[in-house]
């Protein structure tokens, strides 16, 4: 038998090509896909091993879920029996303060109603004898000098830093004396001189009438007025007449 060494090296090449071709197309990937299928199963142990643990910490808490759920339980029936103590209590002694109040809201109504009848009483007198007192002066002859004096002397004691507030910075300030009754023109001209040497001599002072003053006259600035007369007195002395309504028993009489 014949062996050619050339025929005999060619195959040994070719079965080493062939060998590492195997290698390389099939042996390799078949590596690797034995390597994935390891690994997937080493994930899927520890998944699984994981959800066990995750399982057992479940069931503990789950335990413990149904122990505090029956604690609570315990509690809301415990919390239940003392509100409805509670509440029968407080329905006892609603319905006492609400028999008491009634008492006193019925009570506080007759006393109120005493005192609306005493206080339409007082004022309807204080009224008459306002309106009286109005109408008796309407019909006395008087003289203004002395008001109009008092009111000039009035605001000749008013601070000038008072006074100029009223005319808010006006331009030109302007000023406006209102009287009961007609001024002549001596006298008009004399009150003008006065009121210019208190506000100054570039303010500009007009007259005007009011009847119902009765008497006396005001000074009428933008933003104030100075007055010294009847109608204003009659006021004032109403507002302090009705200020002091004497105490009467409906008043004075102390609630329960």
């Amino acid at each position: 038998m014949h062996i050619d060494p050339w025929t005999l090296a060619l195959q040994a090449i070719n079965l080493l090509v062939l060998l590492a071709l195997l290698r390389w197309l099939f042996y390799r990937p078949l590596l690797a896909v034995m390597d994935a299928r390891r690994q997937a199963l080493q994930t899927e142990r520890e998944q699984a091993e994981a959800a066990r643990r995750q399982a057992e910490l479940d069931a503990a808490d789950l335990g413990r879920q149904h122990e505090a759920a029956a604690a609570a339980r315990e509690q809301l029936l415990q919390a239940a029996r003392q509100q409805a103590a509670a509440e029968t209590e407080a329905s006892a002694l609603a319905a006492r303060v609400s028999t008491e109040q009634c008492l006193r809201e019925a009570q506080a109504a007759i006393v109120r109603e005493r005192q609306q009848a005493t206080q339409a009483l007082f004022d309807e007198a204080s009224g008459l004898a306002v309106e009286l007192a109005r109408g008796l002066l309407a019909q006395t002859p008087n003289d203004d000098a002395p008001l109009l004096a008092r009111l000039m002397q009035r605001l000749a004691d008013t601070p000038a830093a008072e006074w100029q507030t009223w005319f808010a910075e006006q331009a030109p300030r302007r000023v406006v004396l209102r009287s009961a009754a007609a001024l002549g023109e001596d006298r008009q001209r004399g009150l003008t001189e006065a009121l210019h040497a208190q506000l100054g001599a570039d303010t500009e002072v007009g007259f005007d009438t009011d009847p119902s003053l009765l008497a006396g006259a005001e000074l009428c600035f933008p933003h104030g007025v100075l007055a010294l007369h009847w109608a204003a007195e009659l006021r004032e002395a109403e507002h302090r007449w009705r200020q002091h309504l004497p105490a009467t028993p409906a008043t004075a009489k102390a609630l329960p």
